[in-house]
């Protein structure tokens, strides 16, 4: 359905307190803080190749966070409570978008003992099990939206100065609290890399200011929607589609 020139079909990403967990097994994938390296390859090489994917991934999110920061902060002031998404107006969408920061700077100061979910695509795998209550979701973004403030584009740029700092002070092997489980860091960032992507085309589209969000931030966010697809048996439907040979079928959506 079209309402005011946008589809209401199109439902938000959901947030991290939107699900209760079903009894669904979880997809395995490998985390990202780990790479398959050669037989003969050193410690220290291993060492190295995982610091340097662990700076990739803080990187990709430190992109992707800067670049909606810079498209919030053009946001007219007349815009605030225009449409957004959905139900919600765009300090609404803008306010939901920040709880991919707040997320990060809560759940990495909360480690705990067990790993339950061990990537990104698990747990995407891991939330469509779970219910999804539509109405508290709408809810939390607007309560979102109204804790920004007077000023939400200051406040979003403050958060994102906070959750980069503290996703760059924080050991990639370290097992944290997440909606769905413990995570290791190196597995939960890539997910709000994929949220704040998302999202920054919402909130450009919702305003016609745009967004410019770092090639590879796109990259990562794009083969984790592809992972998570394959994994939920969604798979061959977007390879066809990829391929020209068909569109996606009404509703399609890995989240």
């Amino acid at each position: 359905m079209t309402v005011n020139g946008r589809d209401e079909s199109v439902r938000p990403l959901v947030d991290d307190n939107s699900v209760g967990m079903g009894t669904g097994t979880l997809a395995q994938g490998p985390p990202h803080a780990h790479l398959t390296l050669p037989s003969n390859t050193s410690r220290s090489q291993g060492a190295t190749a995982t610091l340097t994917s662990m700076s990739l991934i803080v990187s990709s999110f430190a992109g992707a966070a800067r670049a909606v920061r810079d498209t919030i902060a053009q946001v007219p002031h007349d815009a605030w409570d225009s449409p957004g998404l959905g139900e919600w107006s765009v300090r609404d969408l803008v306010g939901h978008t920040s709880r991919s920061l707040v997320t990060v700077i809560d759940y990495l100061a909360r480690p705990v003992a067990e790993e339950v979910v061990p990537s990104a695509p698990a747990y995407f795998t891991a939330i469509s099990a779970g219910t999804f209550d539509a109405a508290a979701v709408t809810a939390r973004g607007r309560q979102a939206g109204r804790d920004l403030g007077e000023d939400p584009a200051s406040r979003f740029h403050a958060l994102v100065d906070e959750a980069v700092r503290v996703a760059e002070g924080t050991d990639p092997d370290l097992v944290v609290h997440t909606i769905v489980g413990g995570m290791r860091v190196a597995a939960y960032l890539p997910t709000r890399t994929f949220e704040l992507c998302v999202h920054g085309l919402d909130i450009a589209a919702a305003t016609g200011v745009p967004v410019d969000l770092p090639p590879r931030a796109v990259e990562e966010a794009s083969a984790l929607a592809a992972v998570t697809a394959a994994q939920r048996g969604l798979g061959p439907d977007l390879l066809l589609a990829m391929t020209g040979r068909r569109g996606l079928p009404p509703g399609f959506s890995v989240v």
